[in-house]
């Protein structure tokens, strides 16, 4: 069995390493993955605080936790195959995390604010049958401002946002329609 070997390439007196593109998918799987655990915990800490405001005077579930999981992993990174050296004057990385921010706004972004509304919808069913609504919609926009700030911490930098400022861009991505829907029917 044959390992790949990285390609080394030398560009203006340093060398630099190019991960082959299977090792590209793994690190990109890694920074996801902080990506959601820290999105996981503070929208845990987000419900637990929500409870305790509004809802202490009931038993809180034994469970109370956000536990999201991104499903569509597999198509997010095969995205970076469509990086060809050849076309391209930027590295992979370069180009990817370019791209990164349009390829999260389709899927990603979206199904997390999906999540955290069902999440706002479990805590809303614990309120009082009359103030429900009003809760549910308190709790979508707490824990959105929450995903949306949100923070996580790798080797190389202190903190990374969840939500990649320039991912908002994207007019026919499915997080800007996700993002519009909040205000036009919610306001």
């Amino acid at each position: 069995m044959e390992v790949a070997q990285p390609d080394v390439r030398i560009s203006k007196d340093r060398c630099r390493i190019v991960k082959t593109n299977e090792e590209f998918k793994q690190h990109e799987e890694r920074l996801m993955q902080k990506r959601i655990n820290e999105l996981n915990n503070s929208i845990t800490q987000k419900c637990h605080m929500l409870w305790n405001e509004h809802l202490s005077s009931k038993p809180k579930p034994m469970h109370l936790a956000f536990t999201y999981e991104y499903n569509d992993m597999g198509t997010y990174l095969a995205a970076s195959d469509r990086y060809v050296a050849s076309e391209h004057k930027d590295s992979k990385q370069k180009w990817w995390n370019n791209q990164k921010a349009s390829e999260m706004s389709h899927g990603f972004l979206p199904s997390v604010l999906e999540a955290c509304d069902q999440m706002a919808q479990v805590l809303a069913s614990h309120m009082d049958a009359e103030l429900r609504v009003e809760f549910a919609n308190l709790c979508m926009f707490e824990l959105l401002e929450t995903a949306i700030t949100a923070v996580f911490s790798t080797s190389r930098s202190g903190s990374n946002e969840i939500f990649l400022r320039t991912a908002f861009q994207y007019s026919k991505s499915e997080l800007r329609r996700k993002l519009v829907a909040y205000f036009t029917e919610h306001e």
